[in-house]
């Protein structure tokens, strides 16, 4: 092919349309666990509010509640992935790898949230959250996020250390989950949805969600003293999601609340990704180098919402550990 720009804009016009159609057709799953929140700044301040007030009988004038709110800013961060297409490979027609390129290139501009958010997962006991705690602590302070003061005893916990996954430890983490209170004291309404496990946990998380009966020997009961199998009652109680990109932590496992106005992680977007190229046969990197330059950019990050809509345990001593 006669290298000419009418005939490179049409290459990648067509490249630009492969990158389209790729990056629909590819699955994600940040939209199971993150409410995606559109940012057109650099950075975005949250309010979140310490305690949502419940209904109260109307007796005299109405009673009006000062709501303290907590702050929490979140930067987009930039992120890039560039190929090159070489010039030879142009004038003798050669365009099976470029094109397949173009395709693996849509395919992890897409999975780019997962990854982002699969970080964030690994790092949610070290993050600090809008309460001033790690977004999975022993220690959540019950009075409106305040980290001094409050109530004797108000601590609440999201976070299991030395647990492994099991169908007990499920039930107590579902059980916790529900039992979250507000400053008020009012329960939190938390209803978990979504057990998250890496690769090596998803056949005990099948066992916990998807069996019809189990055995004592998976759920030992106090004082039981035969292998009788029993009814699983927490069947459906939850989905399964596997996250292969959380394979390097094998112990950790996190029991979600994804109902609610927004899920327990965000992915704020500034910039979708998009793909660019240069072109003109006289550009720098065509002299010096025989190359046309592609690929894709995109602005965005994760972060924490609402602590008390995840809940983690690991088996290990730390929630990092790997």
């Amino acid at each position: 092919m006669e290298i000419t720009q009418p005939n490179l804009d049409i290459i990648f016009r067509q490249a630009d349309l492969r990158f389209g159609q790729v990056l629909a057709s590819t699955e994600s799953w940040a939209d199971k666990v993150a409410t995606t929140i559109p940012s057109n700044t650099r950075q975005v301040t949250y309010g979140w509010m310490a305690r949502i007030p419940i209904m109260r009988e109307w007796i005299g004038s109405r009673s009006l509640n000062a709501i303290a709110t907590h702050s929490r800013t979140v930067t987009n961060k930039p992120f890039e992935n560039t190929t090159v297409l070489e010039r030879d490979d142009v004038e003798d027609d050669q365009f099976g790898i470029f094109n397949m390129n173009i395709s693996f290139l849509a395919a992890q501009a897409k999975k780019w949230p997962d990854q982002q958010i699969a970080q964030f997962i690994r790092d949610m006991a070290t993050t600090t959250g809008y309460d001033g705690k790690a977004v999975l602590a022993t220690d959540h302070p019950m009075n409106g996020g305040d980290v001094a003061g409050g109530p004797t005893g108000s601590a609440q916990s999201n976070l299991a250390l030395n647990t492994a996954l099991s169908y007990n430890s499920y039930v107590a983490a579902r059980t916790a989950m529900m039992a979250f209170k507000g400053e008020d004291g009012q329960p939190l309404t938390v209803t978990p949805k979504l057990l998250v496990v890496p690769p090596q946990l998803e056949g005990v998380g099948k066992l916990i969600l998807e069996a019809d009966l189990l055995s004592n020997a998976f759920t030992p009961t106090s004082g039981a003293s035969s292998q009788a199998t029993q009814t699983n009652v927490y069947k459906g109680t939850a989905s399964l999601l596997v996250i292969p990109e959380l394979a390097d932590q094998p112990n950790n496992w996190l029991l979600l609340d994804t109902s609610k106005v927004v899920k327990p992680i965000m992915w704020q977007l500034r910039q979708a990704p998009r793909f660019t190229y240069l072109t003109n046969p006289s550009d720098y990197n065509v002299f010096m180098q025989k190359q046309f330059v592609y690929g894709c950019d995109a602005r965005g990050a994760a972060a924490e919402t609402l602590w008390f809509l995840a809940y983690g345990g690991t088996s290990e001593a730390s929630w990092t550990h790997s």
